[in-house]
């Protein structure tokens, strides 16, 4: 990693929609002050000891991105920006794409966002010079989506934030007796469906843009709930806090009786093989029209 205060920068589009490209660019703008950090732009890879990538890396670009990072002199820092750099983003399917871009070059600083802003690329060069920027220098626009803190106390692992996910930047795992869900920076596109559908409110996307790492696989928010073992087969199927949560929802409209209250319990923790069972399809739609008859009764009237 270079500390060097005279960067020479070369920006290689490798197939961007060109998002970033209009980011990158804006750093230039007087406000941010990069050539007082010591930082420039040059118009041939061999000037260059930076090399500035945005985009997926298309079948047509391949060879163009492999002969620019030969041009470039070492020891050269590689910056790979944006979604389809880290990923290929939302081109992942593409027949045309190769990237993401660590397939083809080594990359040295990863920086996610689609786009990100230009004053988290600041940060980045900043870094690489060795300096430090005051944590409040630019300030974060009202409404801006960035950093995603989760909730590990409200999170109940019932993967809504999955399913919704527009980006496939959302993976819940099932492993042995845990649930874990991974937020992938890499791939989001912080477009906050997921704090939106979340039940339990457990899910935020704060003001804070800083995001760059080194390791891709590091770029991610991480958070695991235990499984419950179903009562009668003993397999973890379920979320234990989501099946607490669900109980807690049907008590709220049930009558208040010992009976139904045990029905409830040993219903929810079933797995949905054992419900299978006939016997127990015949139980579930009796208790299901009990449960409804009763919340359609006024709560006067409840016993």
């Amino acid at each position: 990693m270079t500390t060097s205060n005279d960067l020479r920068i070369f920006r290689l589009d490798a197939g961007s929609c060109n998002g970033c490209d209009i980011e990158v660019l804006g750093c230039l703008a007087r406000r941010y002050d990069l050539e007082k950090m010591g930082a420039r732009v040059v118009d041939r890879p061999e000037k260059a000891n930076v090399i500035v990538l945005t985009g997926p890396v298309v079948e047509k670009g391949r060879e163009e991105v492999k002969r620019v990072l030969e041009r470039t002199p070492q020891p050269k820092l590689v910056i790979a920006i944006g979604e389809c750099a880290l990923s290929k983003g939302i081109f992942d399917k593409s027949y045309s794409v190769v990237g993401p871009a660590d397939v083809l070059v080594k990359i040295d600083l990863y920086i996610p966002g689609c786009p990100p802003r230009p004053q988290a690329i600041i940060h980045t060069i900043s870094k690489a010079l060795g300096m430090e920027l005051a944590a409040d220098k630019w300030p974060t626009p009202e409404g801006y989506r960035g950093k995603i803190t989760v909730d590990q106390k409200k999170c109940t692992g019932c993967g809504a934030c999955e399913r919704i996910c527009p980006a496939s930047a959302i993976e819940v795992v099932d492993e042995e007796r845990r649930r874990t869900t991974r937020f992938l920076y890499d791939r989001c596109t912080f477009c906050a469906l997921c704090q939106e559908i979340c039940p339990e409110k457990a899910i935020t996307l704060t003001g804070e843009y800083t995001l760059a790492t080194e390791r891709r696989d590091a770029a991610e928010v991480r958070v695991q709930v235990d499984l419950q073992p179903c009562a009668i087969c003993a397999r973890f199927y379920a979320p234990l806090p989501q099946l607490r949560a669900a109980e807690s929802r049907i008590s709220e409209r049930a009558i208040e009786t010992r009976t139904l209250k045990d029905r409830i319990e040993n219903s929810t923790w079933t797995c949905p093989e054992c419900k299978r069972a006939i016997e127990r399809i015949r139980e579930g739609k009796e208790l299901i029209l009990r449960l409804t008859d009763e919340a359609q009764k006024p709560p006067s009237s409840r016993e």
